[in-house]
Formats: structure tokens, sequence, C-alpha cells
């Protein structure tokens, strides 16, 4: 996986669903993220549960999900992005410590990464989490 900077003034919004991915959270918390995202103008907030991590990302943004096995490990609260332009991410991440939630890890929806299953995405996001800690 790479890492890419993100230009914080671009405000175009990519084709696809407006929408994040939620997993890891609690139904209390999830409502403060819903009522979060919708004050920023994204439109939906889809929440993974454990029995979906073995869909593909892509799967789960078009609401073709079929539960999946997938073995578990993979417990860390995550947020996804899907068709937000980069102006809204930036924004979304440097604001959502008013929320006083425990800090997500964070990824984009790319066209690669949707391919993969979400809990594949989760593992790697941890690996890469704990490497830049390392350094």
């Amino acid at each position: 996986m790479s890492f890419e900077q993100i230009n914080n003034e671009d405000s175009k919004r990519p084709e696809g669903r407006n929408c994040i991915l939620i997993y890891g959270y609690n139904s209390e918390e999830i409502s403060t993220i819903e009522k979060f995202s919708l004050d920023r103008g994204i439109d939906e907030c889809v929440v993974v549960t454990d029995d979906m991590l073995g869909n593909k990302i892509e799967d789960i943004i078009d609401n073709n999900i079929i539960p999946v096995k997938y073995k578990t490990g993979v417990k860390s609260k995550t947020i996804v992005f899907n068709a937000l332009s980069n102006k809204e991410v930036h924004s979304f991440i440097n604001l959502f410590k008013d929320t006083e939630l425990k800090k997500p890890i964070y990824a984009v929806a790319t066209p690669t990464s949707v391919k993969w299953q979400f809990g594949e995405l989760i593992k790697e996001l941890i690996k890469e989490r704990m490497s830049m800690s390392k350094h």
C-alpha cells in the first residue's frame, strides 16, 4: 500500500456513492458519527459488521452484501471514505477530534482497495500504522 499527500483544497467529488464505511464502533458512537457526517454533507454512513468483513469493499459500497466468514482478529475502529472530495476528507479528519471519540484508522477507497475484502484492508492498515509508529 502506498501513501499519497491529500490536496486539501480539492473540492471536486469523485463519482460514486458518497458515503463512509464505519467499523468497530458501538451504537452510541455510530449515532455520533452519523450526525457528525451529515453535518459535513456526507450522504450516508454504512456500518460494517463482523459478518461483512469477508466482503469486498466495492460490494459493500454497492450494497451487494453476502455474509462471508472471515477470520477474526481485526478489531480496530476504521472509517473508509468513498466518493468524498479531498477537502471533505481533510475537514472530516481535522474536526473528528471534536466528537471526543477514539481516533480510527482512516482510509480512502481507491480503484485498488475496493477489490480487497474489508477485513484485509483493516489488517493492512493496522500493519502500516504499526510500521509508521516504529519510525
